[in-house]
């Protein structure tokens, strides 16, 4: 729609189009949450609502456009009981703007920012973003309350005219705890959700905090949330993220989020990088699918992530419930995360002294170490520590993953004495 800069009624048409467009036909919410878990994966996160304005459930704003009106199915119903049912976390994805309203890029009606259709300033352009925002508290009200619980929610677009403005942001959307009462975009009463102490008008994050106590947001839409992303195919790169809680996300197919017919996708030695890349800075790496107009997962992408699901039931110790540490990463060569008496050393196929089998850490101090192991295969491998406490470990295999060599280090008492 953006792209080509179709008209909101020409897209529309080409979506609900039998032929070509959007059918869900084929859409298992099962299968898809069966992957998933073959994956590795722990909890799933599905979009609810793009910038195209089009949503996967019911809404009763008069604007709405929703696949209960266009198919007669509430995609996200199906959704979370498929997710929930196969025991993974619920995650929800939802973008408040939305292409559809021209008010998006002028929300004071005086200054219309730079857009691909040739909107120009036009007074109405305010009452047509307040619109925006009354459907957006609307479908927030449906999400929140008619899904049980949404452990996760992934804002995205919560920027005005695709432009950051912080400050304008937060008066226009009422993000925080309560909607400003002399606001100029003011929402309808139909539309208000209320505190009952109070009688006062909830914002964003009031609606979530009063009715998903125990959700957990990213940080953009206007508040500080409780996850900071980091987004994009570039690898993630610097120190581990001990003051933030952090996600990466990134798409398994090559050029772009959105479904691209024969698109390549990433290889399994990719992800298993990118992954623990993430894994030794602290961080969750989520990675997009891009179903087609049907709701099949093209065969690449299973294929991939299920050998990263083969490949994490042998290594998932270096992963799952593991901080990074106890020692900065290396970019390209190495990092390391740990679990109470475990240090797992995770090398990268740059590592400097690779074609010498070895590795050696940073210093233990004087802690005792039990066993080395090559985590992969199971061996036993040899070691010795040095005058300076750091491990030299030896016979180490580079040839049997050479993506990423996993070494289990194991102490005689808690990485961090506790």
């Amino acid at each position: 729609m953006h792209s080509n800069a179709i008209s909101p009624e020409a897209y529309r048409a080409h979506a609900e189009d039998p032929q070509k467009g959007f059918t869900a036909a084929k859409f298992d919410p099962a299968k898809w949450a069966e992957l998933a878990k073959s994956a590795g994966m722990k909890y799933t996160v599905l979009t609810t609502r793009h910038h195209d304005g089009y949503a996967l459930f019911d809404s009763k704003h008069p604007n709405s456009w929703t696949s209960v009106k266009h198919l007669g199915r509430d995609l996200i119903k199906e959704y979370t009981d498929a997710v929930r049912k196969a025991g993974l976390h619920v995650g929800l994805y939802y973008s408040p703007m939305s292409w559809r309203y021209p008010g998006y890029y002028n929300v004071t009606g005086t200054g219309c920012k730079l857009n691909v259709w040739g909107y120009t300033a036009e007074p109405w352009h305010k009452e047509n973003a307040r619109f925006m925002k009354e459907e957006v508290y609307e479908q927030l009200g449906v999400l929140l309350n008619n899904y049980g619980p949404i452990e996760y929610m992934f804002w995205d677009g919560g920027y005005l005219g695709q432009s950051k403005d912080a400050e304008l942001e937060d008066r226009f959307w009422d993000s925080g705890k309560y909607q400003d009462p002399n606001g100029d975009w003011k929402v309808g009463e139909a539309y208000l959700d209320k505190e009952e102490s109070s009688g006062k008008s909830l914002g964003v994050m009031g609606m979530v905090r009063r009715h998903q106590p125990r959700m957990i947001v990213n940080e953009r839409f206007g508040w500080i949330g409780d996850v900071h992303g980091e987004e994009g195919s570039a690898a993630t790169s610097g120190e581990i993220r001990n003051e933030q809680t952090m996600e990466k996300c990134a798409s398994v197919q090559k050029g772009g989020w959105g479904h691209v017919p024969n698109a390549s996708v990433m290889t399994f030695e990719q992800i298993a990088v990118y992954l623990s890349n993430c894994a030794v800075r602290n961080m969750n790496f989520l990675l997009n699918v891009a179903p087609d107009r049907e709701g099949l997962i093209p065969q690449n992408q299973q294929d991939v992530l299920l050998r990263t699901g083969q490949w994490l039931k042998i290594v998932g110790p270096a992963i799952y419930h593991t901080r990074g540490g106890p020692w900065q990463p290396l970019h390209g060569e190495y990092g390391f995360t740990c679990a109470g008496d475990k240090i797992y050393c995770q090398i990268y196929s740059s590592y400097r002294d690779r074609a010498k089998g070895t590795f050696t850490t940073h210093s233990v101090g004087s802690k005792e170490v039990s066993k080395v192991t090559d985590l992969y295969s199971g061996k036993e491998l040899p070691w010795k520590k040095n005058d300076n406490n750091t491990l030299t470990i030896e016979q180490v295999d580079y040839n049997q993953t050479p993506y990423v060599t996993i070494l289990q280090i194991t102490l005689n008492e808690n990485v961090y004495g506790n």
